[in-house]
């Protein structure tokens, strides 16, 4: 699925950089490269910034989009030839500052919303909220190749909708109690023990409320967003794609753990999905 990048494939750079394409958004590895795809419609510039790890304090490679190469109606895209999953990434992206609705400021480095993996090692909010750049304590995406997973044979169950009961919950909400006598409260794991509970409850399938990643330190005046797992990220039309990352079993140590650490996790809680999702 990923990789960390080692000094071999860094030492390589620059990288090729070609036109890519506007489609599918977000980052997308192939076997010859990396295609990146980001939407704006009132961008007038982007950069793209590559990192060789989580915690890089500079980028190894900074590619700056052509308009008239890199850019299809409001889509700004790129192919970096010979990249490979596990290359940590984020954007600059200038544009209009002064009008209604319209905050550009190319100092900031931004995480890709179709990302689907986040770290956040540097992340200190408050320089995030200056004017100035702040390069060295932003979020980082990071390529992830999803097509290596083993779903083990699972299908979708085709149940017909009338014959679906389908239960809406929190993933941290439905377990966080100690009413709810899980080992992994407020968790993934933890909402994978009720599954006996729901099953005899006569429930087919559970539908949950947000789990995209947000940054819990932008609501802290909103204790009830927090508690129900609402963020920024969470309320905007294109939620960021990674799972919020207090919700793995072990969420108590996620500060220091590197995101494709954290990645594998994941996929032992998808491989257990599975496993339950047979029974």
């Amino acid at each position: 699925m990923v990789s960390p990048l080692t000094d071999e494939l860094v030492s390589q750079t620059p990288f090729p950089v070609e036109a890519g394409s506007p489609h599918p958004l977000g980052a997308v590895p192939s076997p010859s490269g990396v295609n990146f795809s980001l939407a704006s419609s009132n961008a007038t510039g982007v950069q793209l910034l590559l990192f060789s790890a989580h915690d890089s304090l500079e980028p190894f490679q900074t590619i700056r989009f052509d308009p008239y190469v890199n850019k299809t109606f409001h889509v700004w895209h790129t192919f970096v030839r010979g990249l490979k999953p596990g290359v940590h990434y984020a954007y600059r992206v200038d544009g209009p500052a002064d009008s209604a609705g319209q905050r550009f400021n190319k100092n900031k480095v931004l995480i890709d919303p179709y990302s689907h993996g986040n770290s956040d090692s540097l992340w200190d909010r408050g320089s995030a909220c200056t004017p100035e750049d702040n390069l060295a304590t932003s979020m980082r995406s990071v390529v992830i190749d999803p097509s290596g997973y083993d779903w083990e044979g699972d299908k979708p169950l085709n149940r017909p909708l009338a014959e679906s009961i389908i239960y809406e919950a929190h993933v941290r909400g439905f377990t966080q109690s100690p009413t709810s006598s899980v080992r992994n409260p407020g968790t993934f794991a933890g909402l994978i023990e009720k599954i006996p509970y729901l099953k005899d409850l006569g429930i087919t399938a559970v539908e949950l409320l947000p789990v995209f990643d947000f940054d819990e330190t932008d609501v802290l005046r909103r204790d009830q967003l927090v508690r129900l797992g609402f963020g920024e990220h969470a309320l905007r039309s294109v939620p960021v794609l990674q799972e919020h990352d207090s919700f793995p079993e072990d969420a108590s140590s996620r500060p220091a753990r590197p995101v494709l650490q954290r990645l594998s996790e994941r996929a032992r809680l998808k491989g257990r999905f599975v496993a339950r999702h047979e029974a």
